[in-house]
């Protein structure tokens, strides 16, 4: 299961930042309101663990990330630099 959400994840956001969502500038979690700035410590806090994580590039604290969460039934990107949000997006659903 975490193998098809991680191919999942891989295959709506590559190439990186060239994916079909819309920029968003906060979100609202069980614990409160996350946006650019936020570090990566509150966002768990706030939002629970992400559906996915994948490490972009670099290392220890100098590394970007990008975290996906189902929240209210909407799948967001947060992408993170150094341990804190930089950028988010609400992915737009597919029609089938």
């Amino acid at each position: 299961m975490k193998y098809i959400i991680g191919l999942l994840f891989i295959l709506l956001t590559t190439p990186s930042h060239a994916s079909s969502g819309t920029k968003i500038s906060n979100i609202k979690c069980k614990g409160g309101w996350i946006r650019a700035g936020t570090s990566k410590l509150e966002v768990i806090s706030y939002c629970g663990q992400p559906k996915y994580e994948d490490v972009i590039s670099g290392a220890d604290m100098i590394k970007s990330e990008k975290l996906l969460y189902t929240i209210k039934r909407k799948d967001y990107i947060i992408w993170l630099h150094a341990g804190e949000i930089k950028e988010m997006e609400m992915l737009l659903k597919r029609n089938q």
